[in-house]
């Protein structure tokens, strides 16, 4: 039912009227133009139509952005917008994260943005809930503490509102495996019904006494479902919390209808309204996450009676948990930090136990008193000044990654979740060693290594963008970087670092930039502050002055492993108009295969390239010049190129048309096979020594 309410491919696009009521909190994010370096705002939400659309007649829900809206943004308003809309798409790269699965979760059928046009308008405010507007209130009073470093990660802690923390900041909390403490879940709320259940049975005393033995419990476990109920209504109630909330639900009705049951039978109740509630939660790896950690928690802490020390009681549920939760980890990030179980047996108390209090406390007062929330605030905000300092310390200790095998099955993740549940059986359990056979295939998976002489190159979907992974047996070369979407977004984080991470690489010998524009240099300081990297080489130093660096200098050659690189060009002898031209050219050679990777040049280059090398430039495998457009891939280079296969690294749909009809049909016409990453997503070929033929390997495999 949720996939026939995806948008229709035939109007992706295209400029759309829509009315429709915002659905979701709006997130608020500050970001420099890229064109104009003015400051702009971008505000993003979801939109549920609230009219036919005659070009989508069963339309779902929209994510959009709006770069600086007329007018506050607020749940519950009715817009009439002028939009442009496109399916979700995930860029389809191993280890990368997957789009379409959580938009699908999330009933999310079309991601867009509003057009700048005077016909946008608000139709009517609908006051949602009481509710809602005491969140702007207590997130409008929070602004008057933006002197405070940490305040992104306490308005997080307080309301779920992730959106003015510093990218550094977040950065830190995923390497650490930390990133889930600020997420509305079951700890917040277990927390809030903890100082409830206690408020209320203190209460329940001023009652006769008949009344107190009778009632208190029901009074008890009422008064603070209502409670959580409130606190998750005022956090937004994202999914995380809605799954939180009905686990409590759960416990607490069959507390209020006196049902005696067992503690696994209110686990998989707890199951069974959450998928009846929402069945595409199966989908979120929260879902696993969640009662994972629960089971986790239940498997160690009933049934034993074996006595245990204080330090025992906090250490080992913690331990327990991140122990069980490392298979799946490994088959939903392809890796884990080996710093994260650590950080976490430091990071869950600290937060639990002095942040929460404290930012639960300044969240109350900052509705009546907020002079008296001032200090408690500096001081929760002076407490994570220490704990990120602990957090930078513990990752530059272990800062490692180990990573899981390519040829991952599901059933390796199942044997080993069942694995780490035997080796944490009690201690009477018969020959639990034996438990260990099952992680073999985790830890010795079937080996994909390179030989001396054989090279792997990889073409990484990065929409309209170029980023390739060149690989021989001990090193590893990036060729361009991807894109810089926005401010916080850019391909070489999202999509270059989880590839090389999920390969399991640790250090990258060299980084090529072929030219500085945005699609090819964008990603560039993340995947350098990300993975130790020894060489960068590119012709406009100054675009990463903080580094540094060597120019692309022709006749430049080196052999990794019995397989020679050699660059081309730019020639410097030759001054060009256009900065494409002075992309930086590399041609790889392994066994009887060559690649020949040319950047943005266009054909005032192609030219120059056939006069000083000729016959020299046939290879097999052509990274298809400037994306497919019109001004390169001219027939003189093409013949004297000769290429089996020609690789375009450009958008899905994207707004340039590349590649270009006229130069596909070029290609075709000389009998080149053309594979693009918007149809195949990454392309792999292996070649050299023992690779008697090329046979590339795609993501997309239909």
């Amino acid at each position: 039912m949720q996939l026939q309410k995806i948008l229709p491919q035939n109007i992706e696009g295209q400029l759309l009227y829509i009315e429709g009521e915002i659905v979701s909190n709006v997130s608020v994010t500050n970001e420099i133009d890229r064109y104009t370096a003015a400051p702009q705002q971008k505000h993003k939400f979801i939109l549920q139509p609230s009219q036919h659309i005659p070009e989508w007649s069963n339309s779902g829900k929209i994510q959009l952005s709006w770069i600086n809206p007329p007018q506050e943004l607020r749940l519950g308003d009715v817009w009439q917008l002028h939009v442009k809309l496109k399916r979700p798409r995930n860029y389809y790269n191993p280890g990368s994260f997957n789009l379409e699965r959580y938009c699908l979760q999330q009933r999310i059928a079309a991601l867009g943005y509003v057009v700048d046009k005077n016909k946008n308008c608000l139709v009517k405010h609908k006051n949602y809930l009481s509710i809602v507007n005491l969140r702007q209130k207590i997130l409008a009073t929070l602004q008057q503490f933006t002197a405070y470093p940490h305040l992104g990660v306490i308005q997080a802690l307080m309301l779920g509102d992730k959106s003015i923390i510093s990218k550094s900041q977040m950065q830190l909390l995923q390497d650490t495996g930390t990133a889930h403490l600020i997420v509305i879940s079951g700890m917040h709320l277990s927390l809030i019904a903890t100082i409830a259940l206690l408020l209320f049975k203190k209460l329940c005393l001023v009652l006769p006494y008949n009344w107190n033995k009778q009632y208190a419990l029901l009074i008890s476990s009422i008064g603070s479902l209502a409670v959580v109920l409130f606190y998750a209504q005022l956090s937004g109630f994202a999914v995380a919390t809605q799954r939180a909330f009905i686990m409590f639900l759960a416990a607490s009705l069959l507390v209020i209808f006196r049902r005696n049951t067992s503690i696994w039978q209110r686990f998989w109740m707890a199951v069974i309204l959450i998928l009846i509630w929402e069945p595409l939660a199966i989908l979120a790896p929260g879902f696993w996450y969640s009662f994972l950690a629960v089971a986790a928690l239940i498997y160690i802490s009933f049934g034993r009676n074996a006595k245990q020390l204080w330090w025992q009681s906090m250490l080992k549920p913690q331990f327990a948990i991140s122990f069980i939760l490392l298979p799946l980890s490994l088959g939903v990030f392809g890796q884990i930090s080996t710093v994260a179980l650590f950080a976490n047996l430091f990071a869950i108390p600290f937060i639990t136990l002095l942040i929460l209090p404290l930012v639960f406390a300044a969240m109350l007062l900052l509705l009546f008193a907020t002079q008296v929330a001032n200090p408690i605030i500096a001081y929760a905000n002076e407490l994570l000044k220490y704990f990120f300092v602990i957090l930078q310390r513990s990752n530059l200790v272990m800062p490692y990654y180990w990573s899981f095998p390519e040829d991952f099955h599901c059933l390796i993740l199942i044997l080993a979740t069942v694995t780490m549940f035997w080796l944490l059986a009690p201690g009477g359990m018969p020959r639990r060693y034996l438990a260990l056979l099952g992680l073999v295939p985790i830890f010795f998976p079937k080996s994909h290594s390179l030989l001396t002489g054989q090279a792997s190159f990889t073409l990484l979907d990065v929409g309209q963008g170029l980023s390739a992974v060149i690989r021989t047996q001990h090193h590893t070369l990036i060729y361009d970087t991807g894109p810089r979407l926005t401010e916080d977004f850019d391909l070489g984080a999202k999509v270059v670092v989880p590839y090389l991470r999920y390969q399991g690489v640790k250090a990258i010998d060299m980084i090529i930039i072929s030219h500085a524009d945005n699609d090819h240099i964008g990603g560039a300081h993340s995947i350098i502050n990300s993975i130790t990297t020894e060489n960068l080489i590119l012709n406009e130093p100054q675009y990463l002055a903080e580094y540094a660096s060597n120019l692309c200098i022709p006749e430049t050659k080196w052999i990794w492993d019995g397989v020679s690189f050699t660059i081309l060009h730019p020639d410097p002898q030759f001054e060009y108009i256009k900065r494409n031209n002075y992309s930086c050219v590399l041609l790889i050679e392994a066994g009887q295969h060559k690649v020949l990777l040319t950047g943005d040049i266009e054909s005032l280059a192609e030219q120059d390239l056939i006069k000083r090398y000729a016959t020299q430039l046939r290879a097999d495998i052509l990274l298809v010049p400037h994306h497919g457009s019109k001004t390169s891939s001219s027939t003189e280079f093409l013949t004297a190129v000769q290429p089996q296969f020609a690789l375009v690294a450009a958008g899905y749909k994207n707004q340039y048309g590349h590649p270009k009809a006229e130069i596909l049909q070029r290609y075709s016409n000389l009998g080149i096979k053309v594979l693009q990453t918007a149809e195949r997503g990454a392309i792999t070929f292996k070649f050299g020594a023992d690779f008697s033929e090329l046979d590339p390997q795609f993501y997309l495999k239909h």
